[in-house]
């Protein structure tokens, strides 16, 4: 193939009104630039790049300096001499940033800026270059493109394999359809270094999974020596077991002695009972002074009211230094009782929905006006008079309440009270 290319290339006169030497010497230059790529490292692929460097000096005697093939040609020698890729990269941004380009233009000036950063060692740089030469290739409608493989290359070398071979893969794909032989060979090394490493990473995982093979296997021996040492041990407890038989004289006299210490925590029972009991007084007599006390407030109110009507605005004012509010103390009270109540009751809310149907049941953390008569039941106030008083309501309003939740009971309605009544 290459032969036959070499054969064409000189077959053209190198003369006439049609010949131009710029097109011809960068026809040789492009010849021999793929050639040297396809070749084996060694002499023929050394003498190939020294051909490439006479045909591109020769584009450089007759192209004029101010075309993008003269820049590009500098840059190349620049490039393989070892010369100063800073002036490669001022001379190639002029061209990139004119907005005259081609799109073929702009890809193979963003290449030429992918190689000046990648001679001065900006991988970040050189991969914007290489991404952008990506980019214009592909919205060229030709198979015929370099950039693709190259970037490839370049993130397989900073790790990322999984983009590296999606990249290449459809590199090799578009050289196989477009039968082009040196792209393919340059993306088949490139494909086999990413699979070697892809391969060495599932080589690495199934280290750590032969590790953690071994881990489980470790596990499982342990577990075997400890289940053999526990049957050990369960034959050696028999054995106990078998020579404590004598000693059951002995275990009689210690279970009378733990009848003695059970009579002597039911006592302890029954003094702790009596002690709740006295806890249930203590708390009627803290809600009956309270309810005195609301009482007294509201018999106060009365005779601010006389006051008012017997001498006036101005004596009420006197006497009226801060206003108090009926509603306002018994609220308080009551929020008071519940913190109290559910203090020493924390479970009742919970126990008392058990009692009840869902729909009947309180869903908020603290006591309603039901839930707190029935709190007043729990502590053995059972008078409907006494209820009333206590909770600011009408007698009516107590029987109407404690009807309801009778009726709204999952147990007999004779029962729900009790219940109640047994609530810890």
């Amino acid at each position: 193939m290459y032969k036959a290319a070499a054969d064409q290339l000189e077959a053209i006169p190198a003369h006439g009104p049609e010949f131009d030497s710029v097109d011809y010497y960068n026809c040789y230059l492009k010849l021999y630039h793929t050639m040297a790529q396809t070749a084996m490292a060694g002499p023929l692929q050394r003498e190939y790049r020294r051909l490439k460097g006479l045909y591109r000096d020769s584009v450089l005697l007759v192209v004029d300096r101010n075309r993008l093939t003269c820049t590009l040609m500098r840059h190349d020698k620049r490039y393989e001499e070892g010369g100063d890729p800073q002036e490669s990269i001022r001379e190639l941004n002029a061209f990139f940033s004119r907005n005259d380009n081609s799109t073929p233009n702009k890809a193979v000036i963003a290449n030429s800026l992918a190689d000046a950063y990648g001679r001065l060692g900006d991988d970040e740089q050189r991969l914007r270059y290489l991404t952008l030469t990506a980019i214009y290739d592909l919205e060229v409608p030709s198979l015929a493109y370099s950039a693709l493989p190259r970037l490839a290359d370049l993130l397989f070398r900073r790790g990322d394999l999984v983009r590296a071979n999606r990249y290449i893969t459809r590199s090799l794909d578009d050289a196989i359809d477009c039968n082009s032989v040196n792209r393919i060979l340059i993306a088949s090394r490139t494909m086999t270094e990413i699979n070697q490493s892809f391969m060495q990473e599932i080589a690495r995982h199934q280290h750590r999974l032969y590790l953690l093979l071994a881990v489980v296997t470790g596990t499982i021996l342990l577990l075997t020596g400890i289940l053999v040492f526990t049957l050990r041990q369960k034959r050696t407890i028999k054995q106990l077991q078998t020579q404590h038989a004598n000693d059951n004289e002995r275990l009689r006299e210690l279970n009378e002695r733990l009848s003695v210490i059970n009579r002597q925590q039911e006592t302890i029972n029954d003094e702790l009972s009596k002690a709740n009991t006295v806890k249930d007084k203590y708390i009627r007599h803290y809600m009956q002074l309270s309810t005195l006390y609301i009482n007294k407030l509201e018999r106060f109110r009365v005779q601010l009211f006389k006051t008012f009507n017997t001498h006036g605005l101005d004596r009420l004012l006197r006497e009226l230094r801060s206003p108090s509010s009926t509603e306002r103390e018994y609220k308080a009270f009551f929020n008071e009782f519940d913190t109290v109540f559910l203090s020493i009751y924390p479970d009742f809310i919970e126990q008392v929905n058990a009692l009840l149907h869902e729909t009947e049941r309180l869903k908020s953390t603290k006591l309603n006006t039901e839930f707190r008569l029935l709190a007043v039941i729990r502590l053995g106030i059972t008078d409907n008079a006494q209820i009333a008083q206590f909770l600011h309501i009408s007698i009516n309003t107590v029987y109407t309440y404690r009807n309801r939740l009778r009726n709204a009971a999952t147990i007999p309605p004779q029962e729900f009270e009790k219940r109640i009544l047994e609530i810890r």
